[in-house]
This record gives structure tokens, C-alpha cells and sequence, in this order.
């Protein structure tokens, strides 16, 4: 999420010329180059995305890989083909967008440093990880770069496989640079040591960000409350979701009780209840002055929020929890039988299929007094680039290259992603394009490092709760404090190590 507020702002305001939308948050796009850190100059090799003016990193002539391989490790997720989404090392153009954008990318690349990209990928997540970690061990890892899942993140660092991309050995890598999330960046750093960032390299971490889904058609059917207003006039709230999901809910099957084959109000799984637990200002975990990973989910104030969620969502007449009770998430959606669906980007290319209207929005506040919108990604499927130890290739090329294939996603992933499947295919609406503004706002996106690194598997059994309808959370909490406790001490001791 590094440039793409300027590119859907630039696209809103050509639509709709709405002022309002402003940009001006992001950071300036380009970079002084810098004779004592080595990092990159910037050249006049200028492009423009949306209102974004970006500028090539530079680098010396003789930085060559001679013709070897960059191997990208990109670990798959369980053949969920909504995740499972290739734009690096694509072998072969198919006439789709993104796909060609992306070999194109991996061209231009392999002819500026002379070097061949592989990617190098397994479906399953876990056994991608150990095969991974195998190799690392060996001593003589031909990875050159990883895309690991964030389900796996904390074990790696207490399995200590990855380096730290601050290091120094990593010459022309620069996080500063707009291609880069460098909220990511800070966020997934422990004790200074910093294992992982998110950025334009793959589009990827954004299909991850958290998106809520409405049906347009019922809700006018139903004479609503159009919630595009809402979100404007900044009173999208939880109570206003539930209050008109139990105006939608309705026993239309025929079978008495509310079934699967009726209509719902609200459904989710249970990986969307971390987005809804961010959304309101609860964050899992923190970090202090020092850098060190601190437990922050356990106070009055957060316990009320969570537990008035969990309330309303157990409210089993009006939502429908499909890890739970059964069905498919989006068909349910598709099909014109649910008022909102909370999901995640990832799901906006099926949602196309659907036959009614639909409009895609933030996940709400908890209240009017909240002041913003909190986005926040999916702590299990959200992509991060990393880097092995035990890497015989050469560094700085490793870094150069970081730096300018995302200068390339900059320049032709994230328009085809952003500007052409989101903003034109997908969104049928000029008011959903505006959501989208708030959606990958930068300024509001947290990377909660509780969920992330889930100590002591905590966050995960927290929305594990709502699988049976469990609302004791001071129960879970005194079950799993020593736990989080451990695993935080166990993270820091293998950094020292």
C-alpha cells in the first residue's frame, strides 16, 4: 500500500471532481542519494502513476549478476486460488492483464542486472516453510528472496532463518523509497532487527486488507440508509451495520429456523473477527520505545468493545458464521442472499459474479467518537518480503534488485491491479472507487503485531471464539497470558542469539 491512495484520489477526482479527496498525507516521491548509507540516487528515468511521479533508483554500471538466477521463494496458500494470485517470476504472457504487466516487469528486470528469475513456490503452506527452513539449515541457501505468509512469520524469526534487510549487506535496498510500505516496515521489526516489509515488489500483501461488501439492491429494496453518506459524514458504525442487517434477515426458505438458504443480515468467517477487533481501535499487540513486543489487547476498554462485537455477531437469526455453521462465504454474497459480507480484498475479482449490485466499503467504527477509519490485513494470508540466511549470492545485487523490480510494480503491477481490475472491473461504482480511499488509507492501515505474530497462538483462539458463540474472555486471557509471555521471550532470545 505505497503509492496506490495517489493512484485511486487521481482516479476518484478525474470521475467525479471531487476536491475533498485529499493525498497530500503521502510521502514525496523522491529520494537525495546518499554517499554514507550506500543507498540509491535517484535518476531522471521518470514515470507517472495516477498523480505520483516516480523516479528510477540508480545504480553502478558494473552491478551485474552475470547471467545467474534470482530465485524468489513465494509460498503458496492451500490452493486457495483467491490468494494464489502470480505476479513475480511469470514465465509466460496469457493475454490477461496483470499476468503480462508482470512478465513484462520480470524482463526489463532480467535484462538490467543480467540475471534469469525464478520463482520457486510450494501450495502448502507449512510444508513450503519446512522445506525452507531445511535448506536455510543447510548452510548453503540458493534463495534469494522469500514471499513468506505472515502465518508462519514467528516462526521463522525464532527459528532464526532470516536476516535482517537493515543490516548493511543489503547496499541498495532503501525503505524510505515510495514502492515501499514503511509502516510495514517498523511495524514487523523486533528489538531493531528488521525481518520483513510490504510494498509494491507484489500486489499481493494488498488483496489481504481487510473490505466489507454490501448489496446494493436489498439495501434500497429495504429503504436503508445509504451507507456510502455514512462513511462520508464519518457515522459508519457497528450499530448502524447490525441495525439494518436486522431489518435484512428473513426466513425465505421455507424450513422453519433460520438456515444456510435464508437471508442474512451480516456473514463473515472467523479470520474477518481480527479486521473487526482492529476496526474499532483494539490492537492485539505493540511495541515500546525499545522495539520490544508487548501484549496490549487486555483492558476494560478493549474487553467492552470485543465482547459488544462478539454480542451482536451471536446473534445467530441475523448473522451467519460460515467457519462455523457451514455454506461459502462469497456464494452466499453472489447468490442475493446476504446484506453485508465481511471479507478482504481478495475477494473482489469473485464478487463479479454476483447478479445483484453491490458496493464495497470500510469496516465500520465502533462509534461516532472514534475519529477514523481502521484498516488493518489478515494476520494469517498477509504477503512479506524477506530475506534468507545462509545466501550465497551476492547482497547488494539482491538489494538493487528489491529496489528496482518494485519500482517497476510501481510503475506497470500496481496501475493494472489498482486502476484497471479494482477501480474499473470490479468497483460499479464511483462511490465504491471513493471507498477505496479509506480502504488503503496509509495513515489508518495498522499492522497490529499481536495478530501478526500471534504469541502464544492468543489472537487466533480469541476469534476462535466465535465458533461457539464463547464471550469469556477473561477466561481465554487468563488461559493464555504466561503463553503470550513465553513466546515473546522466545522471539527476542533467538534474535540474540
Amino acid at each position: 500500500m505505497s503509492v496506490l491512495k495517489k493512484i485511486f484520489a487521481a482516479v476518484f477526482a478525474m470521475l467525479t471532481l471531487l476536491s475533498a479527496v485529499s493525498c497530500a498525507d503521502k510521502r514525496e516521491s523522491t529520494v537525495e542519494s546518499s554517499d554514507t548509507t550506500g543507498k540509491p540516487a535517484v535518476s531522471s528515468d521518470a514515470v507517472t502513476s495516477g498523480e505520483t511521479t516516480l523516479s528510477a533508483p540508480e545504480f553502478p554500471d558494473d552491478l551485474t549478476g552475470d547471467g545467474c538466477d534470482i530465485v524468489i521463494f513465494d509460498q503458496g496458500f492451500w490452493h486457495y486460488t483467491p490468494l494464489d494470485v502470480i505476479d513475480v517470476g511469470v514465465v509466460e504472457m496469457n493475454n490477461e492483464g496483470l499476468n503480462d504487466a508482470a512478465y513484462n516487469r520480470d524482463r526489463l528486470t532480467e535484462e538490467k542486472f543480467d540475471v534469469r528469475i525464478v520463482r520457486r513456490t510450494e501450495p502448502e503452506c507449512y510444508d513450503s516453510y519446512n522445506n525452507l527452513q531445511v535448506l536455510v539449515d543447510s548452510g548453503d541457501c540458493d534463495i534469494d528472496l522469500c514471499l513468506l505468509r505472515t502465518a508462519i512469520l514467528t516462526q521463522a524469526i525464532t527459528n532464526n532463518i532470516l536476516t535482517d534487510l537493515d543490516s548493511g549487506s543489503l547496499t541498495y535496498f532503501n525503505p524510505d523509497n515510495p514502492w515501499w510500505n514503511s509502516n510495514s516496515y517498523e511495524s514487523l521489526s523486533v528489538n531493531g532487527t528488521h525481518y520483513g516489509v510490504c510494498g509494491d515488489f507484489t500486489i499481493t500483501d494488498d488483496l489481504s486488507v481487510w473490505a466489507l461488501y454490501f448489496n446494493k439492491t436489498m439495501l434500497s429494496d429495504l429503504g436503508l440508509e445509504n451507507p456510502y453518506d455514512l462513511v462520508r459524514e464519518g457515522d459508519w458504525t457497528y450499530d448502524k451495520l447490525f441495525t439494518m442487517g436486522q431489518a435484512a434477515s428473513a426466513d425465505i426458505d421455507g424450513v422453519s429456523g433460520m438456515t444456510y438458504e435464508d437471508r442474512w443480515g451480516v456473514t463473515y468467517i472467523r479470520d474477518t473477527v481480527s479486521g473487526m477487533i482492529n476496526s474499532v481501535g483494539v490492537e492485539i499487540g505493540q511495541k515500546d520505545e525499545d522495539d520490544i513486543p508487548y501484549m496490549t489487547f487486555y483492558t476494560d476498554e478493549n474487553v467492552r468493545k470485543v465482547q459488544w462485537i462478539y454480542e451482536k455477531l451471536y446473534n445467530l437469526d441475523q448473522c451467519y458464521n460460515i467457519h462455523a455453521r457451514g455454506g461459502d462465504e462469497v456464494k452466499i454474497f453472489t447468490d442475493g442472499r446476504a446484506l453485508f459480507t465481511f471479507g478482504a480484498i481478495y475477494y473482489a475479482p469473485q464478487m463479479r459474479s454476483t447478479n445483484t449490485d453491490f458496493g464495497i466499503l470500510p469496516y465500520p467504527k465502533f462509534d461516532e467518537n472514534q475519529k477514523n477509519y481502521i484498516s488493518s490485513t489478515s494476520p494469517l494470508s498477509l504477503t512479506i518480503l524477506c530475506t534468507p540466511k545462509n545466501n550465497k549470492n551476492n547482497a547488494a545485487l539482491t538489494g538493487a534488485f528489491m529496489e528496482y523490480y518494485s519500482y517497476l510494480g510501481s510503475e506497470k503491477i500496481v496501475p493494472e491491479f489498482y486502476d484497471k481490475l479494482l477501480t474499473w472491473k470490479v468497483a460499479r461504482d464511483d462511490e465504491s472507487r471513493e471507498m477505496f480511499n479509506y480502504i488503503f488509507d496509509d495513515t489508518h492501515t495498522i499492522y497490529d503485531i499481536g495478530n501478526i505474530f500471534n504469541f502464544g497462538d492468543f489472537s487466533f483462539w480469541l476469534v476462535d471464539m466465535t465458533l461457539y458463540s464463547d464471550i469469556n474472555i477473561s477466561s481465554l486471557w487468563a488461559k493464555y497470558e504466561t503463553k503470550t509471555q513465553e513466546a515473546i521471550k522466545a522471539m527476542l532470545e533467538a534474535i540474540d542469539s
